[in-house]
């Protein structure tokens, strides 16, 4: 069987509903653990040499996926198994990754925003996989806009000069403030990282209900 029919197969299984456990309660922040877990794991990959270096956006639901917190999760997982399978047939394991969900009518609902290490070596090759592994999982097989949007760190090696270590963390703290900023106000000062955020990004305090796991990081990360 091939690959592609792997994924058509397992396209019904991603749209089924979670069970009690799986679905969790609703939430409308994130909590103080999780800020400091998404924080500590994307600078522990930094210093392991696999920094962070794409920002995805993956918004399920335009896709035609459920609105439903279960069902995003699966698809998201999904598309992670993809990454995970692709590059480690290229020599790279783990996968570096790290996600927050959110909610919102910009983005047609619920939706991902992703952190992941791309190898430098494999940028090129990379670049076309995110939108292809979208269009597997989609009910039709087909990309549906807005469902995908895939962004380059400016600085994708952060190793060199002091330079270019303040510029690396300078995007990186401002792509952790903006998926966080579903956090009670007070946890910006709490944190320390008021000075993170990019000058038209929104602040922190903002709100959405999503039930269950909000926050996930690759395993093994502590």
């Amino acid at each position: 069987m091939t690959p592609r029919a792997v994924d058509a197969a397992a396209r019904p299984r991603l749209l089924k509903r979670g069970g009690r456990r799986d679905r969790g309660r609703e939430r409308d922040r994130l909590t103080e653990r999780e800020c400091r877990d998404l924080i500590a794991a994307a600078h522990k990959a930094w210093g392991a040499g696999r920094p962070f270096n794409r920002f995805v956006t993956l918004a399920w639901v335009n896709a035609g996926i459920e609105q439903d917190a279960v069902a995003v999760r699966r698809a998201t997982a999904a598309w992670l198994k993809l990454a995970r399978d692709w590059l480690g047939a290229r020599g790279h394991r783990p996968l570096i990754w790290a996600w927050v969900m959110e909610d919102g009518a910009n983005r047609g609902g619920l939706h991902i925003h992703l952190l992941i290490h791309v190898p430098d070596n494999l940028a090129p090759l990379f670049s076309p996989m995110p939108r292809r592994w979208v269009k597997q999982l989609t009910p039709g097989g087909r990309y549906v806009p807005r469902t995908l949007d895939t962004k380059k760190f400016r600085v994708v090696d952060p190793g060199g000069s002091e330079a270019v270590h303040v510029a690396y963390a300078g995007e990186l703290n401002a792509r952790l403030h903006y998926m966080l900023k579903a956090a009670p106000r007070a946890l910006e000062g709490n944190l320390g990282v008021e000075g993170w955020r990019w000058p038209d990004a929104p602040p922190w305090g903002q709100h959405c209900r999503v039930s269950g796991t909000r926050t996930r990081i690759w395993q093994g990360w502590r």
